[in-house]
């Protein structure tokens, strides 16, 4: 057997072996980062038109698959914890305002409690792959203003309730 001859064969048997043993890497939804969509109305997390500016509010939007809808976590809490930090703009998701109803916007990822979130995996009917996150600083939820379901709905922080709109997979 010629050496060319061994390499197409080679690799032809590479190529099978990852179609039939399914060794390949799982395709992403999102190749930005982690997606994350609304329970209540399979919207996306959604960084508002990429902006970079800080301040500027977090919304939920049709998913598109873009980098102003993947989420990074910002590796700044060993404790478990997780950090959005935004693929496009590289800031992250905060709850410094802290009062109930308060716009939840993205600021420079500084580290503070506030950039923090706790991940909340209740069963309720049984759904495992829903998630609530839960602010360390103010012990408040990321939650779909008003149970919105339409494009640009704000997201915001408030009391922590089973609502499907504060639930996210």
């Amino acid at each position: 057997m010629s050496r060319p001859w061994a390499i197409r064969l080679g690799c032809l048997a590479a190529t099978v072996a990852t179609a039939v043993l399914g060794l390949a890497a799982p395709a992403s939804a999102n190749p930005y980062g982690q997606q994350f969509a609304a329970v209540h109305s399979g919207k996306c997390l959604d960084m508002t038109g990429a902006n970079p500016a800080n301040g500027t509010p977090i919304q939920q939007w049709q998913c598109l698959g873009n980098p102003n809808q993947g989420w990074n976590d910002g590796a700044w809490t060993p404790d478990g914890y997780f950090v959005f930090r935004n693929a496009a703009t590289d800031k992250c998701i905060d709850g410094f305002l802290g009062y109930e109803g308060a716009d939840v916007i993205e600021w420079t990822c500084d580290g503070t409690q506030t950039q923090r979130w706790q991940v909340l995996r209740p069963d309720i009917d049984h759904h495992y792959d829903w998630m609530q996150f839960k602010n360390v600083a103010n012990d408040k939820c990321l939650d779909v203003r008003g149970r919105a379901t339409n494009n640009g709905a704000h997201l915001q922080l408030y009391r922590c309730l089973h609502g499907t709109n504060q639930y996210w997979r």
